[in-house]
C-alpha cells in the first residue's frame, strides 16, 4: 500500500497549495465477514452495486478490522457553457488481519453545467486486484475434492475492475433533481478464472427530491447485463453472465441543524443466463438485500463524525439458506 499512500500524500500536498479543495474521510469499520465487506460498501446508487460473484462455498465468515481512507481532490472551472468540476478520488480498504483483501480504488470525473438547467457527469473509475477468496477450479469433475483451504483443487479468485460513466441530470425546480445515466465496464480475472472475463453495460435513472426542508430522499433503477467469456467454454460450466436488477431507496434527515440521520435500502437480482448443461446457475438467480443506518455530526464547519450500521444477506436460488454479514463504522470527515 506504499504507493496509495502517495497518492494521499500528493494530494494533500496539493491541495495546501491553494489550487484545489479537498475532502478527507477515514473511516474504521468492524465486519462480521471479510469476503462480503468490499461488497457491501459499495452496494449505493452512486458505486458500482453489481460486484462480481462470491461462491457461497467458500465465503470466509470471518470477522475483521479494516481502515478505509479516502480523498477527494477537486478543482471548479468556469468554461463557455457554464460551471465545471473535476475530482479524482483515492480510497484504500485496508484489513488488519486478513491482509490478503486489501485493496485500492482511484477514479476521475468531470461535472459540467450546460445551458437549460442540465449538468453532464463523466467518470472513470479502477479497483485492482480485488481478492474474492479462495474458489474451486474448472472443470469441477476433474477436481479433486479434498477438505479445508489446503485443498488443491482451490485456488485464489482475483479480479480487476474498470469502467466508465455518463450521466446527464437536470433539475426540476429547487427541490427535484433527475438523472439517467449508462456505463460500459470490464471485469478481469486472474487465472485460471480467466473464463469468468466480463463485459457489461448499464442503464438507470435516479431521482433526488427534497420533500421538505429538512427530509431529502433518493431514489434509483438500474438494469445491466454482462457477457462471461465463459459462455464460449461449455465444457467448464461456469458461465457467470447475467442481467442484473437493482433498486435503491435513500433518506437523509436533518434531525438537528448539526445532526443528520441516514437510511438506505438497497435490492438486487442477478438472473443467471447460463444455457450451458450441467451449470449450477443455469435458470437460477442470486438476491441480495442489504440495510444502513447512519448517523453524522458536524463538530464544526471543517469535521464531521459518522456512526454507521449495515446489515446484508445474499442467496443463490438452489441454496436453502444464504450467506449474511453486518458492518458497524466510525467515520472523521474533514473539509480542507
Amino acid at each position: 500500500m506504499k504507493s496509495l499512500r502517495g497518492i494521499l500524500l500528493f494530494f494533500a500536498c496539493t491541495a495546501a497549495a491553494g489550487e484545489w479543495e479537498a475532502t478527507v474521510e477515514n473511516y474504521l469499520h468492524y465486519t462480521t465477514d471479510v469476503s462480503l465487506f468490499s461488497a457491501s460498501r459499495r452496494l449505493a446508487h452512486d458505486q458500482d452495486p453489481t460486484l462480481p460473484l462470491i461462491e457461497t462455498e467458500f465465503a470466509h465468515r470471518r470477522s475483521d478490522v479494516v481502515y478505509e481512507p479516502e480523498i477527494t481532490l477537486y478543482r471548479r472551472l468556469n468554461t463557455r457553457l457554464g460551471q465545471g468540476r473535476f475530482g479524482i478520488i483515492a480510497e484504500g480498504f485496508i484489513f488488519r488481519e486478513r491482509s490478503r483483501f486489501t485493496h485500492p480504488l482511484v477514479g476521475i470525473d468531470w461535472t459540467q453545467a450546460i445551458p437549460g438547467g442540465y449538468r453532464i457527469l463523466l467518470r472513470y473509475t479502477a479497483v485492482p486486484d480485488l481478492y474474492l477468496g479462495r474458489n474451486r477450479r474448472r472443470p469441477l469433475a476433474d477436481a479433486p475434492h479434498a477438505e479445508g483451504e489446503n485443498d488443491p483443487g482451490l485456488a485464489p479468485e482475483e479480479v480487476s475492475t474498470h469502467y466508465w460513466s455518463l450521466g446527464l441530470g437536470h433539475d426540476f425546480g429547487e427541490r427535484i433533481h433527475a438523472r439517467i445515466f449508462g456505463r460500459y465496464g470490464l471485469r478481469r480475472y486472474e487465472a485460471p478464472f480467466e473464463h469468468r472475463d466480463n463485459d457489461f453495460w448499464t442503464v438507470g435513472v435516479h431521482l433526488e427530491m427534497e420533500s421538505t426542508e429538512n427530509v431529502e430522499m433518493i431514489l434509483g433503477y438500474h438494469f445491466e447485463r454482462a457477457y462471461a467469456d465463459g459462455r464460449h467454454r461449455p465444457e467448464l460450466r461456469d458461465d457467470v453472465s447475467y442481467r442484473n436488477h437493482y433498486l435503491t431507496g435513500e433518506f437523509v434527515i436533518a434531525v438537528t441543524p448539526l445532526l443528520t440521520l441516514e437510511i438506505g435500502g438497497h435490492y438486487e437480482r442477478n438472473g443467471w443466463t447460463s444455457a450451458i448443461e450441467g451449470d449450477i446457475r443455469r435458470g437460477e438467480y442470486e438476491d441480495t438485500v442489504q440495510g444502513e443506518v447512519a448517523l453524522l455530526y458536524r463538530l464544526t464547519d471543517h469535521l464531521e463524525i459518522s456512526l454507521e450500521l449495515q446489515g446484508i444477506h445474499r442467496k443463490e436460488s438452489f441454496e436453502d439458506t444464504g450467506i449474511a454479514s453486518y458492518n458497524t463504522s466510525f467515520g472523521l470527515h474533514f473539509l480542507l
